[in-house]
């Protein structure tokens, strides 16, 4: 009997990796599927981040640096995982898209858990998946205060923001 790779539990049968951890993998690739389509919206900023802060007298860039670099470590850790194990067992990826190539890996963990590389290809792929979950779930908890209502200066109408505020803030603006 031998410890797993990555929990340090025994491990029954022959593998390097346990079931529990294969199955946490293929979970944690399978959600990271889901979210694919919102790392596209954070790269594109039509997502709602931050805390409203001050603005500044730059226009901010219609795209977001940091969210295209982790999409291009993300596609890049799943794209060579899946050439390695495509290689290595002789076939090929059912999907081109990093979402689904995310749940092709998802289906790969039996057979991951049994290779000697399996303590690399678990904890790049955790990596990606903590990458991917940072870079769309980075929002600041807010409460909705209501829209604002306020007259504009210049303007006839109303502002019509949407306000939000940080928890035990006295103002909303």
């Amino acid at each position: 009997m031998t410890d797993c790779v990555r929990c340090l539990l025994p491990v029954a049968d022959t593998g390097y990796a346990c079931h529990g951890c294969a199955t946490g993998l293929s979970v944690a690739l399978l959600k990271a599927g889901l979210l694919m389509g919102e790392l596209e919206t954070t790269i594109a900023r039509l997502d709602r981040l931050g805390d409203g802060g001050q603005s500044s007298a730059e226009a901010p860039l219609y795209f977001d640096w940091d969210a295209s670099d982790a999409a291009w470590a993300i596609r890049n850790t799943l794209t060579t995982w899946t050439r390695h194990i495509c290689e290595t067992r002789g076939n090929t990826a059912t999907s081109t898209t990093t979402s689904g190539l995310a749940v092709w890996l998802a289906r790969q963990t039996g057979w991951i858990r049994m290779r000697a590389e399996a303590y690399e290809i678990f904890d790049e792929l955790h990596n990606a998946t903590r990458l991917l979950r940072h870079t769309v779930d980075t929002h600041v908890e807010r409460w909705y205060a209501g829209r604002c209502g306020a007259p504009l200066l210049d303007d006839d109408g109303t502002c019509s923001a949407d306000l939000y505020a940080l928890p035990g803030a006295a103002w909303v603006t």
